[in-house]
């Protein structure tokens, strides 16, 4: 998954004193409908490192990984590229196809062989086609 962005948010409300419920991130709030993953990861570049809890939520604008930082209590967001609006990435193929294996070029290969017979039944009547070959 390509994560855009790692900023950090104001936590409203958690769940059972451990989920996030509710959370604002560039002047909008976020409902939680569902807590998909709950994970934790040892962050940072260099050490010490530290530990964060990483949370995979779904609410209705997409969905988002939240991390918390435990030793400083600071929370941030992580958002994939089709949360965020005017970006497309999420209908991008995710591996795509060779150029032959394509649709439009499955069809433009039919075209082709449809003109190709086209022309053999006019050359084949006695007609000559206006262009290279015409007289």
């Amino acid at each position: 998954m390509n994560w855009q962005s790692y900023e950090p948010i104001e936590l409203i409300a958690k769940r059972f004193g451990f989920f996030p419920a509710v959370f604002g991130w560039r002047g909008q709030e976020f409902q939680v409908e569902a807590v998909e993953e709950c994970r934790t990861v040892m962050a940072g570049w260099l050490p010490p490192w530290r530990k964060e809890v990483r949370f995979r939520v779904r609410t209705s604008a997409g969905t988002f990984e939240l991390a918390q930082d435990i030793q400083r209590d600071l929370w941030h967001v992580c958002a994939p590229e089709s949360a965020i609006p005017g970006l497309v990435a999420a209908s991008r193929p995710r591996y795509p196809l060779p150029f032959h294996r394509r649709r439009a070029f499955r069809l433009l290969r039919k075209a082709l062989s449809r003109m190709r017979t086209r022309r053999a039944r006019v050359y084949k009547r006695g007609f000559v086609l206006s262009g290279k070959g015409a007289v």
